[in-house]
C-alpha cells in the first residue's frame, strides 16, 4: 500500500514538472516552435450583418437574433435535418454548400436545390402551425451555418411592420423562383436545362467554371438521369462547345451554348437566386431615373 502511494506521488510530481517545462518552453522558445494558436471565431452578430437578409434589420433586432442564434459546423456528408423533422429553426449559410432534397416513398432522392454562402432557407416555415421540414438538408462539403430561432424571430415580426415587409419580399421572390422551376421542368428539354446550368454557374466574364457539386447531384437537381447528363456533356464536348477535364469545364462557344439554353437563360429569377435576399437584379434601367415597369430593359444574366 505504501509502495502504491509512493508511485502515485512520483507520477503526480512528474506531471507537474512536465507541465511547468512545457509552459516555460512557450515563453522562451521561438514562435515557429510553438503550437499554432486557435483561430479567432467571429461573433455571430458580425456574420449575420454580412447577410443581406439580416443586414436589413436594425441594430436591436440583429442583437436579438444573435443572442438566440447558434453556430453550426458540418462535415461533408453530414445531415443538418431530415425530411419530416420538427422545424424550429431556419438557417443562414456562411460557407460551404447545403443540399436540400426530398425522399420519395420508394426511397428515390430528388435534389430541390443546392444553396451556397449568403443564402437563407427554411424561414417560411415559421408561419405554419406545428411546422415540419418538407425537405432534408445535407452538407456537400465542409460547411458553416447560423441557426436562427424561428419562434423568436416570428415574435419579433409582430412588433415591426418593416421587418414583415422584408420577409414578404424574400418569400415573394422565392415564389417567383418556384414558378420558373416549374417552367424549366415542364417546358424545357434536358439539353436546355444542362446548358442553362453551365451558363448560370460560369463566373461573370470568365469561360471556365468548376463543378463543385457531384454529377449525380447535378443530375437530380436538373431532373435528368446521371447517364443522360453524361451523354449531354459528351455531345457538347464533341461539338466543341465545351471542354471538360475532371470537374473543370471550359466554355469554348458561349454563344452556341446560349442558343441551346434558349429560354433557360433569359433574365428571370432562378430558384437558386431566390435563396439570396434581395434577389440579384437581372435588369438595367434605360435611364438614370428610378426604373418603373416602363423603364426596365431586361438583359440575359449570363451575357
Amino acid at each position: 500500500m505504501i509502495f502504491l502511494d509512493w508511485r502515485r506521488r512520483a507520477a503526480h510530481d512528474f506531471r507537474l514538472v512536465q507541465g511547468y517545462a512545457y509552459k516555460k518552453s512557450l515563453i522562451t522558445s521561438p514562435a515557429e516552435n510553438r503550437p499554432p494558436a486557435e483561430p479567432k471565431v467571429m461573433p455571430i452578430i458580425d456574420d449575420l450583418r454580412k447577410g443581406q437578409f439580416f443586414a436589413c434589420l436594425d441594430t436591436s433586432q440583429q442583437e436579438r437574433v444573435a443572442t438566440r442564434a447558434v453556430r453550426v459546423r458540418l462535415a461533408a456528408g453530414e445531415s443538418l435535418f431530415q425530411q419530416g423533422d420538427k422545424a424550429e429553426r431556419f438557417y443562414y449559410v456562411i460557407s460551404g454548400l447545403i443540399k436540400l432534397y426530398r425522399i420519395s416513398p420508394a426511397g428515390n432522392e430528388k435534389v430541390v436545390e443546392v444553396v451556397s454562402a449568403g443564402s437563407t432557407f427554411a424561414e417560411a416555415l415559421m408561419f405554419l402551425y406545428r411546422p415540419y421540414y418538407p425537405v432534408g438538408a445535407e452538407a456537400l462539403q465542409p460547411s458553416e451555418l447560423i441557426s436562427v430561432d424561428a419562434a423568436d424571430f416570428s415574435d419579433m415580426l409582430r412588433g415591426s411592420v418593416e421587418t414583415c415587409f422584408i420577409l414578404l419580399g424574400d418569400l415573394s421572390q422565392r415564389l417567383r423562383g418556384l414558378i420558373r422551376e416549374i417552367d424549366n421542368l415542364s417546358l424545357h428539354t434536358a439539353v436546355c436545362r444542362v446548358a442553362g446550368y453551365l451558363l448560370a454557374n460560369a463566373p461573370e466574364g470568365q469561360d471556365e467554371l468548376v463543378l463543385d457539386v457531384p454529377k449525380q447531384t447535378i443530375a437530380s437537381r436538373l431532373s435528368v438521369k446521371p447517364e443522360t447528363l453524361s451523354r449531354i456533356i459528351k455531345n457538347l464536348c464533341d461539338l466543341k462547345v465545351i471542354e471538360m477535364h475532371g470537374n473543370r469545364v471550359t466554355l469554348h462557344d458561349r454563344e452556341q451554348l446560349q442558343g441551346m439554353a434558349d429560354a433557360c437563360a433569359v433574365a428571370q429569377d432562378s430558384l437558386k437566386d431566390t435563396f439570396l435576399y434581395p434577389c440579384p437584379p437581372h435588369y438595367v434601367p434605360n435611364s438614370v431615373a428610378t426604373p418603373g415597369p416602363q423603364h426596365v430593359k431586361f438583359t440575359a444574366r449570363t451575357k
